[in-house]
């Protein structure tokens, strides 16, 4: 399968995947060290607990719909994966990516009865490093489709 990735999209690729799996390795550390600890602070940038049982942005919405919702998007993204792996597409490390955070976030809604959040900016947010890697790995991803494609 390998073989249809030219030597750069491969390592594209490859280091795609390895980001991903330190991001959600890191952001499951995090997550539990913050479930134990409970931590909060009263800085402008601090490492805080918070139980986020609504969608991103704070959007309310009840858990059994995000769930079911977040699921059927990761079946998605996991077929999108694989057809784009197989078409030897560097950009597969990005879907990922995407996935893998997903997973991370969809798992806590299930065990938790939401997501759990540590990075507080003050008023402006608190959100996880998940929550980061799906910002950062789905805009880079749209981004190369709408400017970058063939």
């Amino acid at each position: 399968m390998f073989e249809r990735f030219n030597k750069i999209e491969f390592k594209k690729m490859a280091g795609w995947h390895a980001l991903a799996i330190f991001f959600i390795l890191s952001d499951r550390f995090l997550k539990v060290w913050a479930t134990l600890l409970k931590p909060k602070t009263d800085s402008w940038f601090g490492f805080n607990y918070s139980l986020n049982a609504d969608l991103a942005f704070s959007l309310p919405l009840k858990q059994i719909l995000i769930i079911t919702v977040v699921g059927l998007i990761i079946v998605w993204l996991g077929l999108y994966y694989f057809r784009l792996l197989a078409n030897g597409a560097w950009q597969a490390g990005l879907v990922f990516a995407l996935i893998l955070a997903s997973i991370s976030n969809l798992f806590d809604r299930i065990a938790y009865g939401g997501v759990i959040d540590y990075l507080n900016f003050g008023s402006l947010t608190i959100f996880n490093l998940a929550d980061a890697l799906i910002m950062f790995s789905l805009g880079w991803w749209l981004w190369t489709e709408v400017f970058h494609s063939n």
